[in-house]
């Protein structure tokens, strides 16, 4: 890697050492309608370079067409020899056009499409200083008809995707672009020099709109959701598009669902609220209205509570169940009660959590009886807190036995089922087996596009990795469910990151750098208004220092 070394004698930091800096150079490629996100890259990775960048020694430097000069070369050649060829890293921006042809030809329809096979020719390149690509399409909402510029993204989309060897991101604010950006810079700013090599080709492209056929709005539906479990959110997204064109509830509490999980809130917040102002859906009596509000007050309240606004988690959810009961929809209410319980715990109110969740438990029973994996699997996770890991262990087996034998598994049980599975074995000191059903449960979340069930798998595995001794498997694992929370926003998740980075400097005896992540995961925790996780963390800093204590020499005994 080609890497600039800079010198800076004025830096101080809380260790109170001047500290060299690492340059890294990131190359910038988009056609000219995402020129806003284009800009905000540079701020981005200014305000990173004055911060978290002197931290860990590494200086940003953007790259574009901007900086080439004057050549009698191809242009986009010259910017390719010239500009990305010295690059470490790409950011890809994508938003609703394709660009332009560059002069030539040279078989790409535009300047952005050579850039970024460019950079895949280099990133297979072990001379090249190449290391990765952030890839990020703008969301630009549903399209009734998408023009020639659009399909090309979405097939380009569609390629990654089922490539499965490079990830993308969808942004729908600033907020959101910010999130993955620093993420990026973050994981690049601990990457070290040494030569890389990583082979990257994609499938032929699949135009979308042949996936579309002359079907009824139930039959598309399927289709998309189907789509969605086969991990083909692009798919399933042009699906969705196609099925709620004309506005159809039920389609849209689906494509809600989706959307969340694949952690676009704003868009999801934006489904459950065209639910909301359907005329029909608002002003009807019937209970099939009453539960179609119901079920998109509960996504609103979900999302909420993942972007850490508990109180208003509570509102909505509350508000949910308020038109669950009259809907007489029992599979709705259990579902709203859950939800509800799961928020109630996390604002510290557990008497009122326990009531919600005895009260799913109870609607489960009459639907069907004792034998309901959802059931088993709540009651699993509060045998958990009573720390009864035993009893859980055989609530989560009976309900994986009762999942094998559905035909039309249900893939977020499976995952939560396979999850507490693994987390009981971790509190048991099974540490192996915790990673064995961990990796199962991350496997079939990542399939669906799951990124918060993904996030909380690598944070478990990475805590069983530390508690076998294996650090730099513990690091890669935080890592990874840190930069997870960051890209989706959810505030749980980003403490619950902090504080498994700050465990692994503890185990490394940083104590400094472990008190200042402490820090950051009792902040956000307490941003998030999660009073249970801010005591957990507190709680065990504090059992840290009071083991540095005795265990240091001459300390005073009581």
């Amino acid at each position: 890697m080609k890497s600039i070394a800079i010198w800076s004698p004025v830096l101080r930091y809380s260790r109170g050492v001047g500290r060299s800096l690492i340059g890294k150079r990131i190359f910038v490629a988009s056609p000219g309608d995402v020129a806003a996100e284009r800009k905000l890259v540079g701020s981005i990775v200014d305000e990173f370079n004055a911060t978290d960048g002197f931290e860990q020694g590494t200086a940003f430097f953007v790259r574009g067409w901007e900086h080439l000069s004057g050549t009698v070369q191809r242009p986009q050649e010259a910017i390719n020899e010239l500009v990305l060829h010295d690059c470490d890293y790409v950011v890809l921006i994508l938003g609703s056009r394709w660009g332009t042809p560059p002069q030539l030809g040279e078989g790409y329809d535009s300047g952005t499409e050579e850039e970024f096979f460019e950079a895949l020719r280099l990133l297979a390149d072990g001379d090249a200083p190449m290391r990765d690509i952030l890839i990020l399409f703008k969301d630009v909402g549903p399209v009734a008809k998408a023009d020639e510029q659009l399909n090309r993204i979405r097939e380009f989309r569609d390629r990654l995707e089922r490539s499965r060897e490079i990830l993308f991101n969808v942004f729908d604010s600033e907020f959101a672009f910010s999130r993955y950006v620093r993420g990026s810079l973050r994981q690049w700013a601990g990457q070290g020099i040494e030569p890389y090599f990583k082979l990257v080709t994609l499938p032929e492209a699949l135009p979308l709109d042949e996936i579309l056929t002359n079907q009824p709005t139930v039959a598309l539906l399927e289709l998309a959701k189907a789509k969605a479990d086969e991990g083909l959110a692009v798919q399933a997204e042009r699906l969705f598009d196609a099925a709620t064109a004309d506005g159809d509830p039920d389609g849209l509490v689906a494509y809600a669902k989706f959307m969340r999980r694949a952690g676009r809130y704003q868009r999801s917040l934006e489904l459950n609220g065209q639910i909301l102002s359907n005329a029909e859906v608002a002003g009807g009596t019937d209970r099939k209205s009453a539960s179609r509000r119901a079920m998109a007050l509960a996504g609103i309240g979900i999302v909420r509570r993942k972007v850490g606004e508990l109180e208003a988690s509570r509102t909505a959810l509350q508000e949910a169940l308020q038109e669950a009961g009259p809907s007489g929809d029992m599979k709705v209410e259990a579902y709203v009660s859950d939800n509800l319980a799961h928020t109630l715990r996390q604002l510290g109110d557990l008497e009122h959590a326990v009531i919600a969740l005895e009260r799913s438990r109870d609607l489960r029973g009459e639907l069907t009886g004792d034998r309901d994996a959802a059931t088993l699997i709540n009651t699993a996770r509060e045998s958990l807190r009573q720390r009864d890991r035993v009893t859980a262990l055989q609530m989560v087996e009976n309900a994986l036995d009762i999942l094998a034998l559905d035909k039309n598994q249900d893939r977020v049980l499976y995952a939560s089922a396979k999850a507490l599975q693994a987390r009981a074995h971790f509190e048991l000191g099974a540490y192996a087996q915790c990673l064995e059903f961990a990796a199962e449960s991350l496997a079939a979340n990542e399939h669906m596009k799951n990124d918060d069930g993904a996030g909380i798998c690598e944070s478990l595995m990475s805590r069983a990795h530390l508690a076998l001794g294996d650090f730099p498997q513990a690091r890669k694992y935080a890592d990874s469910s840190f930069r997870r929370a960051l890209r989706s926003g959810n505030k749980t998740g980003e403490a619950a990151g902090y504080w498994n980075l700050a465990q692994i400097e503890a185990a490394e005896g940083d104590l400094t750098e472990a008190a200042e992540l402490t820090d950051s995961a009792l902040r956000v925790a307490r941003e998030g208004d999660n009073v249970p996780l801010e005591f957990a963390i507190g709680k065990w800093f504090e059992g840290y220092i009071d083991r540095q204590a005795s265990s240091t020499p001459g300390a005073a005994a009581d």
